[in-house]
């Protein structure tokens, strides 16, 4: 599975507005355009396994087909905040455009404040 950070931001974004730890979701109640379930849920994965989702109900994603989370943790949550802006992700989109080397989310995000921190004068 290629990695869609267009899909990783939809994602976060959809958990930040429906997801407050009180339920459990998985990826078939993640409706996203242009995305099928199976997207959504190898993205989950990566979300999962990068420490952005945590389910405080320990059903095991681990042995389940599908990945279940019920919050964004404090990292998916700095991520997301350093690639909310719309016209920030537009900015290092660009810059992934240009990059042909694998990239891992906590460079996208490193890239994403940097871009912050020039907008900001720094």
């Amino acid at each position: 599975m290629q990695c869609d950070w267009d899909l990783i931001r939809s994602i976060l974004l959809w958990a930040e507005h429906h997801c407050d730890g009180s339920y459990i979701v998985s990826a078939d109640m993640i409706i996203l355009s242009g995305y099928t379930p199976s997207e959504i849920n190898g993205h989950l994965k990566l979300l999962e396994n990068s420490g952005f989702l945590t389910n405080d109900y320990g059903t095991n994603s681990k042995q389940a087909c599908h990945i279940y989370f019920s919050r964004l943790t404090r990292q998916g949550q700095h991520y997301l905040n350093a690639v909310r802006n719309d016209m920030i992700w537009r900015r290092t989109k660009s810059v992934l455009a240009l990059i042909s080397l694998p990239l891992t989310l906590s460079l996208v995000q490193d890239l994403a404040v940097a871009i912050i921190k020039s907008s900001l004068g720094f």
